[in-house]
């Protein structure tokens, strides 16, 4: 070959090499905020956002755990937030990839609460030093926020020069918290309400001229950041807290904000995203998928910005989270279900639910011998056991609830379903006082009475209709001590029916020999069926088929179980 179409061939393949270096070089930094913690108004989600983002982003994605910094709670006041953002100005290099995050409270001139004069067209987020005492001056007030105008759009300029940025901000009033303002300085906070305002429309006319008040908004000020806000300015955005998890099931069984959780889930693959099919995540994909998934559940509206504009084509296309092994994300998570298989029966006109069900793996759609059925009542759908039991109720458009419900009852079927075979000793599970049915109302006592033929050490679970698991016995280290064969052990303190209400299994079993991992178990309550230590309890009882629980168990074991069926009191009755 001629040397000089070697040498041009060379330097070709030098110059593509270098024009890709700077991509295929690329560094993943995140900074995650979470408060919870605040002076009023505590939230319960953020610092578990923070914790479960930090293990998708280090286990599925490539995000070096050195380059992902945190911020909790009292960790996360103004000072210190700022100083992190501007730190990833010298952290970062040209080309790099830049995930901001922050999951507490919001505002915006549209928070009724709080009632700010914020600039129009600009949100702020609440740190945790922020402090409300309605004593101090507006003036002080502001100073202690972190306005999206005055502090966050001097850092974000500097990473939108090089950078590619996403942004999620998990708050309420979120909306406008990064745009641009309106361009005019604030008047005087004389002129704005005072705290103790009910709304701040009650005083529109005092917020600045009419002309102010109708100014369009500025067009999107970055060419390289992608945001994505749980709410708009003018929305309330939810926290699951821990009394809510039985109607709405977070991904780990933790609290989270909804679009947070909406978030994990897309990153752990339970959703598809790729709409184009072509094989990435577009951040418009990304979106369209978290979108879909938090107004499924919740009166939420998430945004994205830029909405349109020159530059949003670029950005709505552009792909951001690449998945740790170098191939971009879009693989499903296998459930660890893996071999269990559930047959559901829909009604027909629940045809949605019935489409987003055909997705859920183990899940087979059939007419006849289901093992659940999904049927409308009213304004409610009820998921139901064959014989017409109900299991649990849910809001009428609640889809994804009702996916998490069905993904739960995979995990827990096994257990339900668990029995021993020609067990070497006999084992008596019943309701106290000789009570003639297993169906209860709101507020009834009950206990059970336990009897045994061998001396046993025991584990009484409560299988919950929302699909958790709770120790009933041992509740203490003084029950881990073997009952005495043919001795009646009663149980009767602290039960009463209360929700969540439906249908739910009640399981004994009973070991000739203390297992190893039973003190671990004492009390526990709430335990989620993709918990470490529900894979414990699994083990423990032998949930692997009949040779698994030998090995598992190595001793003499039996079990018995019952099934309680309970409902709310009818509205009137006390």
């Amino acid at each position: 070959m001629d040397p000089r179409i070697t040498a041009a061939i060379a330097a070709l393949v030098l110059l593509i090499v270098g024009l890709a270096a700077p991509g295929a070089n690329a560094a993943n930094h995140a900074l995650l905020i979470g408060i919870g913690q605040y002076q009023t108004r505590v939230l319960e989600g953020p610092p578990y956002d923070v914790a479960a983002l930090k293990t998708v982003l280090a286990t599925r994605y490539d995000f070096n755990t050195a380059n992902i910094r945190t911020l909790v709670d009292q960790e996360a006041n103004k000072n210190r937030i700022l100083a992190e953002l501007d730190q990833l100005i010298h952290r970062s290099r040209s080309g790099d990839r830049i995930f901001i995050y922050f999951s507490g409270h919001g505002t915006s001139r549209r928070d009724d609460y709080m009632a700010l004069p914020l600039p129009h067209a600009s949100g702020a987020l609440v740190p945790a030093d922020f402090s409300a005492d309605p004593s101090q001056s507006l003036e002080d007030m502001m100073s202690q926020l972190i306005v999206g105008r005055r502090d966050l759009r001097p850092v974000l300029e500097e990473l939108d020069r090089d950078r590619q940025v996403l942004l999620v901000f998990d708050t309420c009033f979120a909306g406008n918290t990064v745009r641009a303002g309106s361009g005019h300085k604030v008047p005087d906070p004389a002129r704005y309400i005072q705290l103790a305002s009910k709304s701040v429309f009650d005083e529109e006319r005092s917020m600045g001229s009419f002309e102010d008040n109708l100014a369009p908004i500025q067009p999107y000020p970055y060419r390289n950041i992608f945001y994505i806000a749980a709410s708009s300015e003018n929305e309330i955005a939810k926290d699951i807290q821990e009394d809510l998890l039985y109607l709405y099931p977070t991904i780990d069984g933790k609290p989270h904000g909804a679009l947070t959780d909406a978030l994990l889930r897309v990153l752990s693959g339970q959703v598809p995203v790729d709409a184009d099919n072509n094989g990435q995540w577009s951040q418009m994909e990304l979106f369209t998928a978290v979108r879909s998934l938090v107004q499924e559940r919740f009166r939420q509206t998430p945004q994205a910005l830029p909405e349109r504009g020159e530059n949003a084509e670029n950005l709505h296309a552009r792909s951001f989270f690449v998945h740790a092994g170098g191939r971009l994300a879009g693989d499903a998570v296998t459930p660890a279900t893996g071999r269990a298989r559930l047959r559901v029966r829909i009604a027909d006109e629940l045809s949605l639910l019935k489409r987003h069900l055909t997705q859920v793996e183990g899940v087979e759609i059939v007419r006849t011998a289901p093992d659940l059925t999904i049927t409308p009542d009213g304004d409610t759908l009820v998921l139901a056991r064959p014989d017409k039991h109900p299991l649990c109720r849910f809001t009428a458009f609640d889809v994804q609830a009702v996916l998490d419900r069905i993904r739960r009852h995979l995990r827990i079927q096994p257990l339900i379903n668990l029995d021993y075979p020609q067990q070497p000793f006999h084992i008596e599970l019943a309701l106290k006082g000789g009570l003639p049915h297993t169906i209860l109302h709101e507020g009834e006592p009950f206990g059970f009475e336990i009897r045994t033929a061998k001396p046993a050490y025991l584990l009484l679970i409560d299988i919950d209709p929302a699909g958790a698991v709770h120790v009933l016995y041992p509740s203490d280290r003084s029950e881990l001590i073997p009952v005495a064969p043919g001795e009646r052990r009663s149980l009767a303190e602290g039960f009463r029916t209360h929700w969540p209400f439906g249908t739910e299994t009640v399981k004994l079993f009973a070991f000739t020999h203390r297992p190893e991992m039973l003190a671990r178990l004492i009390g526990k309550e709430d335990i989620h069926p993709s918990s470490a230590l529900f894979h414990d309890l699994e083990r423990l009882v032998g949930v692997r088929g009949a040779k698994a629980a030998r090995a598992h168990l190595g001793q003499e074991a039996a079990q018995a179980s019952i099934e309680l069926t309970s409902y709310p009191r009818a509205p009137g009755k006390r």
